[in-house]
């Protein structure tokens, strides 16, 4: 009886002896390798004076909720428990997305080299291309052939982003001007004489009135003599 109680107490010892010991700080370095070996460039905040229980046996880290931001530790050992570890890094990784989805939406403008005077010609040099987030309206510029030699309206501050508003307008058809009106139907060609109600550029809807019967129609200014009622 006295040698099979040695031989259990020897057999306990050896038992307790190969039992792995996870103290709170060999729990945290379980941790910090579990992440890494999901990504080495996440970045994350753990507490490093949490008082974790120890666990006799062994440790598994899995993800709580299908991200990383909370983790379960289970203690598979003697006396097993589990524990729920904050790590926040899902709102580091969403920011960070959020950022680069900022960046991709830049737009293209044309803006002011430097200080440009009320009257000034625009010339290649007057202007740079710069990429913004947010231009505050559609009524700017991308293409420089659209803006070289045209004359300001407005004197413009350096890096001003050049609008519609900023530049005189270069009449096609003034209002009150004679023009010709064309309508087309099917193969007969018409031409009228008409007065312009609007000053237009080249491309402009605007009204016209026919001379000869008086009536207001619309249509697209062709070029600095006609109106067209047909596209």
């Amino acid at each position: 009886m006295k040698n099979y109680l040695i031989i259990i107490l020897i057999v306990f010892l050896k038992s307790s002896t190969l039992m792995a010991i996870y103290e709170s700080k060999d729990i945290l370095k379980e941790v910090h390798s579990f992440l890494n070996s999901k990504n080495k460039n996440l970045e994350y905040e753990i507490n490093e004076r949490l008082k974790i229980p120890k666990c006799y046996g062994e440790i598994k880290i899995k993800q709580k909720y299908n991200n990383l931001k909370t983790l379960e530790i289970l203690c598979l050992g003697e006396k097993s428990w589990k524990y729920n570890l904050r790590t926040n890094i899902s709102s580091k990784i969403n920011n960070k997305q959020y950022k680069s989805k900022s960046k991709k939406k830049t737009i293209a403008v044309l803006v002011s080299v430097g200080r440009l005077k009320r009257g000034h010609l625009i010339k290649d040099s007057d202007i740079k291309v710069k990429y913004l987030s947010q231009i505050g309206g559609s009524n700017t510029f991308s293409k420089r052939t659209d803006l070289i030699g045209k004359k300001l309206k407005i004197p413009l501050k350096e890096d001003q982003i050049i609008r519609e508003r900023h530049l005189v307008k270069n009449w096609v058809i003034k209002e009150g001007q004679k023009v010709k009106i064309e309508h087309k139907k099917g193969n007969l060609l018409i031409l009228v004489d008409g007065i312009a109600l609007n000053s237009g550029m080249k491309g402009d809807y605007l009204e016209v009135k026919n001379e000869n019967s008086g009536k207001i129609i619309k249509g697209w200014v062709e070029n600095n003599k006609k109106i067209t009622i047909f596209r």
